[in-house]
């Protein structure tokens, strides 16, 4: 493989590593656990000035060729741990919105049994009248009537 390809395979994968540094910072933004990712974040960006000079240190190199194997499994791990990052943000934005939903329904499950709590209680203050009481529409269609008008008809 020719010197300017290797280098080529280096400054890919550092490329690639600043990516993970920011999609690890990406994910701390999304995550409950952001100390975690902030420190994976950290580390990743610690180890590029590395990576960096050793870059500069390898060009300088008649045959960069025997550092190939490094460099190639280091690019590999860096796009794996880009891959793994993009469906861990995607997890974290599903389960927040999974948790809305949940919020939302309770709430809904919340005003329903108010609701049917308010209705019982005014059907109880209907059928508490000993006289006939009903509740029309403005089409003459009964709405509600008590337990007395019930019995009438």
């Amino acid at each position: 493989m020719s010197p300017s390809a290797v280098l080529m395979v280096f400054w890919i994968s550092i490329a690639v590593q600043a990516f993970a540094v920011y999609l690890a910072l990406r994910v701390m933004v999304s995550s409950r656990i952001r100390w975690a990712w902030g420190a994976i974040a950290v580390a990743l960006a610690l180890i590029l000035p590395r990576r960096v000079i050793t870059t500069f240190a390898v060009m300088r190199l008649a045959d960069p060729t025997p550092f190939l194997g490094s460099e190639l499994l280091s690019l590999t791990l860096s796009l794996l741990f880009c891959l793994g990052l993009v469906r861990l943000r995607t997890y974290f934005e599903r389960s927040e919105s999974d948790a809305e939903f949940r919020r939302l329904s309770e709430e809904h499950f919340r005003v329903h049994e108010a609701m049917r709590k308010r209705e019982l209680h005014l059907q109880a203050l209907f059928d508490a009248f000993p006289h006939l009481v009903w509740l029309k529409d403005d089409e003459g269609r009964f709405l509600a009537v008590n337990q007395a008008f019930a019995d009438a008809c």
